[in-house]
Parts: C-alpha cells; sequence; structure tokens
C-alpha cells in the first residue's frame, strides 16, 4: 500500500500544482448540497433522477456507511437511490482500481 500511495502521489504532483490541489480539497471540504433549501431532505427531495451510491469498505474519506446513510435519506424523500458496496483494500482509490466491481455497479443503473 505504501509503494502504491508513493506512486500516485508522485503522479499527482507531475498533474497538479499543489495550490490547485488544495482549493479542490478545501471544496470538496466545505460543499454543503444543503446550502439554500430548508433542511437536507428538502434538498434531496429535488433529486429527479436514478441515483446510484457506491459505498467502498476501505473508504474513510467518505465511508460506506455514510454514503449507505445518504442514499438511504434520498428514497426516504421519495427518490429512486441504489446502493452498493465495493469490497476493496484500496480506499478511496478502489472506484480506479476495481473495474470489474465499478462496471457491475454503474450497469445496475441502466436496468
Amino acid at each position: 500500500m505504501e509503494s502504491y500511495l508513493y506512486y500516485q502521489g508522485n503522479a499527482l504532483v507531475k498533474r497538479f500544482d499543489a495550490n490547485s490541489y488544495l482549493y479542490i480539497s478545501r471544496a470538496m471540504n466545505l460543499y454543503d448540497v444543503s446550502e439554500g433549501y430548508a433542511s437536507l431532505e428538502a434538498a434531496l427531495h429535488c433529486v429527479r433522477s436514478k441515483a446510484l451510491f457506491i459505498g467502498i469498505r476501505s473508504d474513510f474519506l467518505f465511508p460506506a456507511a455514510h454514503v449507505r446513510g445518504l442514499a438511504e435519506q434520498v428514497n426516504a424523500v421519495g427518490g429512486d437511490a441504489t446502493y452498493m458496496k465495493l469490497a476493496s483494500p484500496h480506499g478511496h482509490d478502489a472506484f480506479l482500481k476495481e473495474w470489474e466491481q465499478m462496471t457491475t455497479a454503474l450497469n445496475t443503473i441502466n436496468q
């Protein structure tokens, strides 16, 4: 895992200016889907399309339990959300490494 993170870190340095990465990270951390709405439920009620939420067991950035909870909240307000969990040791980067599981998950949205 350490060599993978080292490799990815070096690749990231070549593609992004460090300040750009800081701004992207800050924007992700500050984003609030409920801003401008009376509540999170009111914001989620606006979701009109099918939604697929993919949790990754080893993801500490977006824990699978939180992802599942968000899918449940969408369904609770009348939305059409599906939740799937990927089993991977690759944490948040599993969506880049687990092609077979991701393909299976993404194909469910078209059924």
